[in-house]
């Protein structure tokens, strides 16, 4: 769905799915419970009343890193100024540019010999293509990075603990957000994996 929807709603969907995705993750580790609970929360002069407020305490206690942080202030202030700018239409146009520039290079992830058909395409994919990639992938990342932080935690466990390394050490939430990522960064640029003998990269 996402693949095929303009810039603008694309990002703004990307961006809300990760506010969203966050709240509901402070919802469920606080117990807040009810519309009033959330409302002490959530509501005008709540501690978590904006996403740059649940951004910043996400990462005082540890959900998100400090590099997160700043991936997470450029998703929000892509998505803020195509929500109130009309005239901005394109991440690969000022302002937006500059911005999307500075989010990781997710596509780079996968660009590696065992995939020739994903680096061929991406080698001629326009640059709107990449930044959705982007954008997408550096949303999915603080996502999964939120949800596997914080249950590591109240599991007791540095978010830093591993006892494998590789795919392996990767929690099921990890691994499931790594393999949409890979999907949709494929979809973008015009691979249908069904029509590819280049396997998942793990």
């Amino acid at each position: 769905y996402l693949v095929e929807q303009a810039t603008r709603t694309f990002c703004i969907l990307v961006v809300s799915f990760m506010e969203d995705a966050l709240r509901r993750r402070f919802i469920q580790s606080w117990s807040i419970k009810g519309k009033l609970a959330e409302n002490v929360y959530f509501g005008g002069n709540g501690p978590l009343s904006t996403f740059s407020q649940q951004l910043l305490v996400a990462k005082g206690i540890k959900w998100v890193t400090d590099e997160m942080l700043k991936q997470a202030t450029i998703l929000r202030k892509i998505r803020n100024e195509l929500a109130h700018n009309h005239r901005v239409r394109a991440l690969s146009e000022e302002p937006l540019r500059g911005l999307a520039e500075n989010l990781s290079t997710a596509e780079q992830t996968w660009y590696r010999e065992s995939m020739d058909l994903y680096r061929e395409a991406l080698d001629g994919a326009p640059r709107e293509a990449i930044l959705r990639i982007r954008v997408y992938c550096g949303a999915s990342r603080i996502v999964s990075s939120a949800l596997t932080r914080s249950k590591l935690i109240e599991a007791d466990l540095p978010p830093g603990f591993r006892d494998a390394s590789g795919w392996d050490s990767l929690t099921e939430i990890e691994q499931a957000f790594i393999d949409d990522m890979v999907r949709f960064s494929m979809r973008t640029i015009g691979i249908n994996r069904t029509s590819s003998s280049d396997p998942l990269p793990e």
